[in-house]
């Protein structure tokens, strides 16, 4: 059940992406093409990005909607397997077996919102298919941990400073993107992520442990809200940086996607704490709301989720 929901959630939050307006930057209703094009151009992206013949599809069922929303209209190509297609031939099944069908979205104009691949990627809850060899360093890091990133422990995370952050940070200084891109943009998970050193925890350092609490306290007298309402975020992402080794910190964020789906919506809101790793004491503090699509096309936003 819980993947079954988080794969209807990724589905929903790639339909919000086409018209979410703080990250709009496509044509609207200007340059509009057809149905027939928007099918022919997620024909080929299915293919390539589910590395199929594109003829494979054929006997697929395709349904075409242009969904208006407000002044942020955008397609939804819905492709359907036969009824009576063979175990070993099914290819949407790569998360869980009940699944037949697979959804994919484009701008008026035909561009593709997200990339199959990097969709398929996120469904698995796995990092998108290598494009170079970078990403195969990268890549290989996310297979000594559950989930993305911000999941791994602090271990991983020190290895991926000391080992993959110098690179990320060379090729930023060399003006040569080339190997930062992904589906033709600079994959703004990797900047995010190298953005910071991270580090663990040394023996002048107060634990992991006291360290949440002085954060929930802060969120409580920062914010008031109550101590109750802050034990609600289920996920909270922990790191331990040492972009400044004098000043180490302890930095935590509270997930508002894992708040009880009865919380109003202007109560759902991320928390992010920072507080000195050495004393405890209080160096930032911050509270955003959740923005559609922003980890793919905000940076600051993306960074502000480390």
């Amino acid at each position: 059940m819980k993947q079954f929901l988080s794969v209807l959630l990724l589905m929903m939050m790639i339909a919000g992406a086409a018209f979410a307006s703080q990250d709009q930057q496509e044509p609207v209703w200007e340059d509009m093409i057809n149905e027939e094009e928007v099918i022919a151009i997620a024909r080929a992206e299915v293919a390539k990005g589910f590395k199929i013949e594109e003829s494979v599809l054929d006997d697929y069922g395709c349904t075409i909607t242009l969904k208006p929303h407000h002044d942020h209209p955008y397609w939804e190509v819905c492709f359907e397997e036969p009824e009576d297609i063979a175990q070993s031939d099914r290819i949407f099944n790569c998360a869980m077996d009940r699944i037949t069908t697979f959804k994919t979205y484009l701008y008026p104009n035909g561009k593709i919102i997200l990339p199959v691949r990097e969709a398929i990627a996120a469904w698995m809850g796995l990092v998108a298919p290598a494009y170079n060899a970078l990403d195969e360093e990268i890549t290989a890091f996310a297979q000594k941990a559950t989930g993305g990133f911000v999941n791994w422990p602090l271990e991983v995370r020190a290895e991926y400073s000391k080992t993959i952050r110098p690179k990320v940070q060379a090729i930023l200084e060399s003006g040569d993107l080339t190997d930062l891109m992904a589906a033709g943009h600079p994959n703004i998970q990797w900047l995010a992520q190298s953005t910071f050193i991270y580090g663990v925890p040394d023996e002048k350092s107060i634990s992991q442990e006291n360290a949440l609490a002085l954060a929930k306290a802060a969120i409580t007298a920062s914010y008031g809200v109550s101590p109750d309402f802050v034990q609600q975020y289920k996920t909270i992402y922990v790191y331990y940086d040492i972009t400044d080794a004098s000043v180490p910190r302890w930095k935590f964020l509270f997930n508002c996607m894992s708040l009880p789906p009865d919380v109003p919506q202007e109560d759902q809101l991320y928390y992010k704490v920072e507080l000195s790793a050495y004393d405890g004491s209080i160096t930032f503090i911050n509270a955003f709301p959740f923005m559609f699509n922003g980890l793919n096309n905000d940076l600051e936003y993306h960074i502000s989720h480390y």
